[in-house]
Order: structure tokens, then C-alpha cells, then sequence
């Protein structure tokens, strides 16, 4: 067996949002752990739920460009 980042061996997670059992290597670590969510199902939610910041820079980029 192969070993991983923590010191043990490949482990394998859940993700809530697909409910696909996967590898740890296809989640995000930070330093409190691994996330909840597989890579995969998280750049899926934030295209679908941008932020509060990405909606008003596209807004005031689209502003400037129409009245220019």
C-alpha cells in the first residue's frame, strides 16, 4: 500500500454533496484537516453561488465599459 500526507495509508472519504466514496487526495487540506467536500463538488458550488465580491467587480466592470 501506497502512503499518503498524513503518515498513514490511503484513506478514503465521503463526499455529502455527490456521495461519492473517494480518495483523500481529491479533497483540499488546510491546516484544521481535510475538507467536507471532494474538489470536484466544490468548484461546482462556487461557480454556481459566486461571491458577493466577484458580483459587484463584474458589475462595475460591465458600468465602466457601458459608459465609457
Amino acid at each position: 500500500m501506497q502512503e499518503d500526507l498524513f503518515g498513514g495509508y490511503m484513506k478514503k472519504k465521503r463526499c455529502p454533496y455527490c456521495g461519492k466514496v473517494k480518495d483523500i487526495s481529491e479533497f483540499n487540506t488546510s491546516k484544521s484537516g481535510v475538507s467536507s467536500y471532494c474538489k470536484a463538488c466544490q468548484k461546482l458550488y462556487k461557480k454556481k453561488h459566486p461571491t458577493k465580491e466577484y458580483k459587484q467587480n463584474r458589475a462595475d466592470y460591465y458600468s465602466e465599459k457601458l459608459f465609457k
